[in-house]
């Protein structure tokens, strides 16, 4: 009889360790669910509150996307209305072409030409002050001067103007010089204009307010169109590798002395290197710029008709600017009889030193690590 109790209390015993065991556990799975339930309701609830923070930054970003839409819309469309005011000019001069044409009467028409395009000009250099800023913080308006082949930009140059002096002032860039992980010829073709620009301050330290980008036909038919250039030669350039246009190369020969050059021969002057250095070709083009400069000063482009539709058609086709037609035009009328300054070319004979990067690319850095004397020479250079 004892036994039969004692195995009686046992089973109810472990029936009641069951019973417990099985409340614990519900209570704990219980207490488990609630506390996922409250980690999802404050989880909902940040993550809803970011989303309206998010919602608010996208519409904001919405909003400034569709206005440098419309932004760049309207610019197009003033591009548009441009190009064909010069198509139709080349039209009427295509078709008289083909007839007698009394010249005396076309240049009488573009001298009126002329004169309507400088009352323009004179009428709305105050609203264009304000569109545009023609003078930068540090007294001086500077144009970025790309010269491409391809994908590279061969040609770096900035023309500062200073209008106090008069002077426009050329500073050559070389092209192996390295900022921010590449070369600058690079710049362009992989960020664009502005960034180029902002390549250009980083090393300079003045920042470009516009940019011109000139493919070499336009070059090419520029110097044609004003019937050559006049450049004295200081020695003979002897290339027998010059690029040929085909993948190959071909010799490139010039004597020194007063040398008379058309398009193709200023081009292969100013792009010419394997006979000298690259500081060298740089000096070069600003030579031709130059010489460019003064042949365009001793004519009146807008009379010679035939000049003016070949240069102005050019540089539709090859040319890439942030600068507007008549805002390019004001600044040729208040720009066009001051001093060129040529010569200023950033070398190893005065602030850089030449090295290969970690993939063995040859590539010029600033001595002294930074690019601070050549910020400080620019800014005397440029001020005066």
């Amino acid at each position: 009889m004892l036994k039969i109790r004692r195995k009686f209390r046992a089973a109810l015993s472990d029936v009641a360790f069951k019973t417990n065991f099985h409340e614990v556990a519900l209570f704990m799975m219980a207490v488990a669910l609630g506390a996922v339930f409250a980690g999802f309701l404050y989880f909902q609830g940040v993550f809803i509150e970011d989303i309206g923070t998010k919602d608010v930054q996208i519409n904001s970003l919405i909003g400034e996307v569709g206005d440098l839409k419309q932004e760049r819309t309207d610019l197009y469309q003033e591009i548009l209305k441009d190009r064909a005011e010069i198509d139709s000019l080349g039209e009427q001069f295509d078709a008289l072409g083909g007839a007698n044409i009394d010249f005396g009467e076309v240049v009488t028409e573009m001298n009126n030409l002329k004169g309507v395009v400088n009352t323009v000009v004179e009428e709305s250099r105050e609203a264009m002050n304000k569109a545009y800023s023609v003078v930068s913080a540090d007294e001086t308006f500077d144009v970025l001067i790309l010269g491409t082949h391809g994908s590279l930009t061969d040609t770096i140059m900035v023309a500062s103007v200073n209008s106090e002096l008069e002077t426009v002032t050329l500073i050559s860039i070389p092209r192996d010089l390295y900022v921010d992980g590449r070369k600058i010829n690079e710049h362009y073709s992989l960020y664009g204009g502005d960034q180029m620009k902002q390549a250009v301050y980083d090393i300079i330290g003045i920042l470009p307010e516009k940019y011109v980008v000139v493919d070499l036909q336009a070059f090419i038919d520029t110097v044609d169109a004003v019937g050559g250039i006049d450049i004295y030669v200081e020695k003979e350039i002897y290339d027998a590798q010059y690029p040929d246009g085909y993948g190959g190369y071909q010799a490139f020969y010039m004597s020194a002395g007063d040398q008379h050059m058309d398009g193709n021969t200023a081009l292969k002057y100013a792009r010419s290197r394997k006979s000298s250095s690259d500081f060298d070709r740089a000096k070069r083009q600003q030579e031709v710029i130059g010489a460019v400069s003064d042949k365009v000063e001793g004519m009146d482009i807008l009379s010679d008709t035939s000049a003016a539709v070949t240069i102005f058609q050019s540089i539709l086709d090859n040319l890439d600017t942030d600068m507007g037609l008549f805002e390019g035009l004001k600044y040729y009328s208040d720009f066009k009889d001051y001093s060129l300054e040529t010569g200023n070319v950033l070398s190893t004979a005065n602030y850089l030193y030449s090295t290969y990067n970690l993939y063995g690319q040859y590539i010029l850095l600033p001595n002294g690590g930074d690019y601070g004397e050549i910020k400080g020479y620019v800014s005397e250079l440029v001020g005066g």
